[in-house]
């Protein structure tokens, strides 16, 4: 994060720093998915699908810009092909979603005041202590063109 302007200029004068890290440590990550479409006869299909993530950032470092992580992603779908050159596609998925739950003394506080060389607990921002509780629903439209 930078500042520029009159802001950076009082940062100036007091001789703290412009810019600024704001750390997510994200790690790799783990993905894998399956899916499985079967059809019933020429025009209809079913499907279903599973997806799977693990949680790439650690648990202290949660944000509400990547609040949560995918976990488990089940989906169930129908297709139909009303042409030999059309499919059109629904389908519902649900995912479980990570609770990550941060401590205390969260990341952003700590590298903030490393950052602007304060003592260290001068921050509580309202990230220390926090807990992201999500589920997603989603409704998916699809139309394939073949030729």
């Amino acid at each position: 994060m930078a500042f520029f302007g009159a802001g950076a200029d009082s940062l100036i004068a007091g001789n703290l720093p412009t810019t600024l890290r704001i750390p997510l440590n994200v790690e790799n990550q783990i993905t894998f998915g399956l899916g499985l479409e079967y059809f019933i006869n020429d025009v209809f299909g079913v499907a279903v699908g599973y997806h799977f993530n693990d949680n790439a950032m650690h648990e202290n470092y949660l944000n509400q810009y990547c609040p949560t992580e995918t976990e488990h992603t089940f989906s169930l779908g129908f297709s139909a092909r009303p042409s030999k050159n059309i499919k059109v596609g629904f389908a519902y998925a649900y995912s479980i979603l990570a609770d990550p739950e941060a401590s205390d003394y969260h990341g952003y506080d700590q590298s903030l005041e490393e950052q602007l060389q304060m003592p260290k607990g001068s921050l509580d921002s309202e990230f220390n202590g926090a807990k992201g509780e999500n589920a997603a629903h989603f409704l998916e439209f699809s139309l394939s063109f073949f030729w």
